[in-house]
């Protein structure tokens, strides 16, 4: 399928499912700004390869909203796809969801895929919507019966980055971390985000037993 007829398959299944907007983040399970191919969705759907922007499709129109680091690239891109530019004003706002209250009636449905969207993104799109009497639905995944070639998941192994690229051990910013979990009289912390630490990957720190 090209973009357009993509695009016309994402519409026919909001339509079968009573979706009247729906929402593509450009995000992973992770809350990643570098997605692994799987991920891929914007540029899957529209062609945009840019790390930020969101697309919101409704009946009549779809549009990437994305900030002015990638205005260039998005026109070139988008051209031919039946999506349109949406220059965001505020960088990282959720302007597509004011866009949406605008011209959605009350009692519509906005959905997008739960696992793809930051707490960030589905509090923005809820306060927004709600309050209008518009239907929220963040458990609307369009994309997997329609990307039949979708790539799987990576399965490379983990590695360690060398001292001489990352500067710091990776032993000694876990113990960096524990120093400040037992300062704090905290027991575990979780880094839900990959890239939080550059050159570190981590999940859990060390649990202690329960601190007085």
């Amino acid at each position: 399928m090209n973009h357009l007829e993509k695009l016309a398959a994402i519409r026919g299944l909001m339509k079968e499912q009573g979706i009247d907007g729906y929402i593509i983040p450009s995000s992973d399970p992770h809350i990643s700004e570098y997605l692994p191919e799987r991920y891929k969705c914007i540029a899957w759907a529209s062609g945009f390869t840019g790390s930020a922007g969101t697309l919101a499709i409704t009946q009549d129109f779809a549009g990437l909203w994305t900030d002015s680091r990638y205005f260039v690239q998005a026109d070139e891109q988008l051209a031919g796809t039946g999506f349109e530019l949406v220059k965001l004003k505020v960088q990282g706002s959720a302007e597509y969801a004011d866009w949406m209250a605008e011209k959605l009636p009350s009692a519509a449905t906005v959905a997008f895929d739960g696992n793809l969207a930051s707490l960030q993104v589905a509090q923005a799109v809820q306060q927004t919507l709600e309050p209008l009497g518009i239907r929220v639905n963040g458990q609307a995944d369009l994309l997997s019966p329609l990307w039949t070639d979708r790539p799987s998941l990576p399965l490379a192994p983990a590695y360690l980055l060398e001292e001489e690229i990352t500067g710091q051990s990776t032993a000694s910013k876990l113990e960096a971390v524990r120093k400040a979990l037992k300062k704090n009289k905290q027991n575990i912390i979780w880094f839900h985000r990959l890239t939080i630490w550059p050159g570190c990957l981590i999940f859990v720190a060390r649990m202690y037993p329960a601190i007085q």
